[in-house]
């Protein structure tokens, strides 16, 4: 209840602090009226694919979140891609961190297919995300299309050693 009335709170970690989907319920209630928080770090908060659900629901009518961190959740490619659904209207996060989650083939698509359409996002970081060459061919593919994504990192995933070289990938990737 406090962070739908406060209009101080600019930075709201709660990072390891294992919320799970009850706590990221209440917390995207909050941020339907909050507009204040413009970081938000829930990562390592044993958030789920229903957690996510909520969440991006959230994130389709907030309009003041800049920075959202998920990174080493519970959540797999059904999280990602609630979340995915959420940039092609939310245009305001310039920087989301999925890293440490299963990601994969599934997830990858849903963020190259929402990345053709957000042109907010500035960095997007997959780091360890279980994608693999179709996964990331399909990311690349999106920054075809998609010009103000300046980082996309891709650590400590299986990426085909072609996307290191061509022209829109090399400078805006990171393996």
């Amino acid at each position: 209840e406090t962070i739908k009335i406060n209009t101080t709170i600019t930075q709201l970690d709660l990072g390891m602090n294992w919320i799970g989907d009850d706590g990221v319920k209440s917390l995207a209630e909050a941020l339907t009226t909050n507009q204040s928080v413009q970081v938000l770090d829930l990562g390592s908060g044993s958030i789920g694919d229903e957690g996510m659900k909520m969440l991006a629901q959230a994130l389709k009518v907030n309009r003041t979140v800049v920075q959202l961190g998920l990174w080493k959740n519970s959540f797999e490619y059904e999280g990602v891609s609630f979340v995915a659904e959420a940039l092609k209207f939310n245009q305001t996060v310039i920087k989301l961190d999925l890293s440490a989650n299963d990601i994969g083939e599934e997830g990858a698509k849903a963020l190259g297919e929402a990345l053709m359409i957000n042109q907010s996002l500035k960095q997007l970081d997959v780091t360890s995300g279980q994608i693999r060459f179709k996964g990331a061919r399909l990311l690349a593919e999106a920054l075809k299309v998609n010009k103000t994504v300046t980082e996309l990192i891709l650590y400590w995933n299986q990426v085909p050693a072609s996307l290191r070289t061509e022209p829109h990938t090399k400078s805006r990737m990171q393996f």
